[in-house]
C-alpha cells in the first residue's frame, strides 16, 4: 500500500505506485499474488480490515518515504494491535534509514531496503511456503526470535530490467490502474550523477535501462485494453541521458497519436539542444527539470554540474521547440543557504520566467536530508547540521 493524508498532496505518480506494481508483477512469475493500492490514511484502515477479514491476507507491505514515516508508523501500530498474526513489511526510500527502533516501536516485522523484487520474493517463500531462513534473505532487517536486531547484506541489483513483467491492472485492488487517459512508466533505474542531496544517486549509481523495444511493448500492451489513453508520463530522472535511446523512443511516439511528458536533465539538454525539437515533434508537451538553485555556489555544493545560465538556456530552447509547460523546483534551506543565495534564486527565477514566459512553472521545496547522501553523511561540509529528533506518537 502507498498512503498519504489526502490525494491532493501528490500527483498521478502516487496514485499509480509503480514500485508496488513492479514487485507485484515480478512475484506473479513465481505464482504469488499481490494486490496494490494507493489511498489516504483514513481509507487505508477500511481496506485493511476488509482484505484481512474477507480475503485471508497474511502479509501487508507499505511504501515509506521521508514525509510519510510517522504516519505509516501509526498505521502499523494500529494494524499490529488489531491483527497480531498478520505480518507487516515496509520498503521505499526511507527504508535505508529505518532501524531497530522503528521495528520495536511499531511492531513491524520486516524492513526491506534496496530494490524490492528479489527480497520480497524470498520473504514470501519463507513466510508462505516455509522455504529458507530469514537470516539468508538479503536486504532484510528484522528482530529475531531471541530479540536480536538483524541487518542482512544488500541484495544484488536486477541488471536486465526487461525480465520484470509489465505492471498488470489485474494486480490493482480496485482495478482502476491504467484505465484513464494517462499512464506513468519507469524506463530505467539508477543515476550516474552524484548530486550531494539526491537519494537516487546515492542508493544506486549503476544505471540500468530497459530496452526501448520493451518500453514500446508496455505502451502497446496498455493500448490494447485502454482505448482512452492519450498521455504517457516518463518518470525516470535520467531519461534524457542516452540520446540514441531517446531518439528511438521519439521515432516510436511520432507514429502514435499519444502525447508524452518526461523528466529532463539540464546538463544533457544543454549539451544536446537539438533533442528538444526532436522530442517536441514526437509529441512531448511538458517536462520537469532540476533547477535546485539560482546560486552557483549552492549548485557546486550540490554537485549538479550545471550553472544557472545553463538552466536559462535550456528553458529558452524548450519554448523555441514548442513545449507547452516546463516545471522546476528551487530547494529552500539546503547547502550554504542564506539571504544572498536566496536572493540569487529569486533573481534567477525572474530570468527563467522571462525566458519561458507562458510555459514555465516554478515551485519551492524544503530541503529533505535523505539517508546515505553526501550532505547527510557530512552536513558540516555544507553549512548544515542533522537533527536526530523524531516525534513519537502512539495512535491505536
Amino acid at each position: 500500500m502507498n498512503i498519504v493524508r489526502t490525494y491532493s498532496e501528490h500527483s498521478d505518480a502516487f496514485l499509480e505506485y509503480l514500485g508496488g506494481h513492479s514487485i507485484a508483477s515480478y512475484i506473479s512469475k513465481f505464482d504469488f499474488r499481490a494486490k496494490v493500492f494507493s489511498c489516504d490514511v483514513i481509507k487505508c484502515k477500511e481496506i485493511i480490515n476488509n482484505e484481512i477479514l474477507n480475503h485471508n491476507v497474511k502479509i501487508i507491505g507499505f511504501y515509506v518515504g521521508a514525509d510519510t514515516v510517522i504516519m505509516i508508523s501509526h498505521v502499523i501500530q494500529w494494524l499490529k494491535f488489531n491483527y497480531k498474526n498478520v505480518k507487516v513489511m515496509v520498503g521505499g526510500a526511507e527504508a535505508y534509514s529505518l532501524d531497530e527502533n522503528f521495528l520495536r516501536d511499531t511492531n513491524c516485522d520486516y524492513i526491506i531496503y534496496g530494490e524490492g523484487e528479489l527480497p520480497v520474493l524470498n520473504l514470501l517463500r519463507y513466510e508462505i511456503d516455509g522455504i529458507g531462513d530469514k537470516k539468508s534473505i538479503m536486504s532484510l532487517k528484522f528482530i529475531d526470535e531471541n530479540g536480536n536486531y538483524i541487518v542482512n547484506p544488500l541484495e544484488k541489483l536486477i541488471y536486465n530490467l526487461d525480465e520484470i513483467p509489465f505492471p498488470d491492472k489485474n494486480n490493482s485492488l480496485d482495478k482502476s490502474f491504467r484505465t484513464g487517459d494517462t499512464i506513468g512508466i519507469l524506463t530505467g533505474r539508477g543515476c550516474p550523477f552524484k548530486c550531494s542531496f539526491c537519494f537516487e544517486g546515492a542508493a544506486s549509481k549503476i544505471v540500468r535501462l530497459r530496452s526501448i523495444e520493451n518500453v514500446i511493448s508496455e505502451i502497446e500492451n496498455v493500448k490494447k485494453y485502454n482505448h482512452a489513453l492519450k498521455y504517457v508520463n516518463i518518470y525516470d530522472d535520467t531519461f534524457t541521458l542516452n540520446t540514441k535511446r531517446l531518439r528511438e523512443f521519439c521515432d516510436y511516439m511520432k507514429n502514435t497519436d499519444l502525447f508524452w511528458t518526461c523528466e529532463g536533465h539540464v546538463l544533457t539538454l544543454y549539451k544536446n539542444p537539438e533533442m528538444l525539437n526532436i522530442m517536441s515533434d514526437s509529441g512531448l508537451i511538458a517536462m520537469q527539470i532540476g533547477i535546485e538553485s539560482g546560486s552557483e555556489k549552492v549548485l557546486k555544493a550540490y554537485n549538479k554540474k550545471i550553472t544557472p545560465e545553463m538552466t536559462i538556456e535550456v528553458v529558452k530552447n524548450c519554448k523555441s521547440a514548442g513545449l507547452l509547460r516546463v516545471e522546476g523546483n528551487y530547494i529552500i534551506g539546503g547547502a550554504f543557504e542564506n539571504e544572498i543565495t536566496l536572493q540569487e534564486s529569486i533573481e534567477h527565477s525572474e530570468k527563467l520566467i522571462e525566458a519561458g514566459r507562458g510555459i514555465i512553472e516554478l515551485n519551492t521545496v524544503f530541503f529533505a536530508p535523505y539517508y546515505g547522501t553526501a550532505i547527510t553523511k557530512n552536513p558540516a561540509l555544507y553549512g548544515l547540521k542533522n537533527s536526530e529528533k523524531r516525534f513519537k506518537h502512539t495512535i491505536m
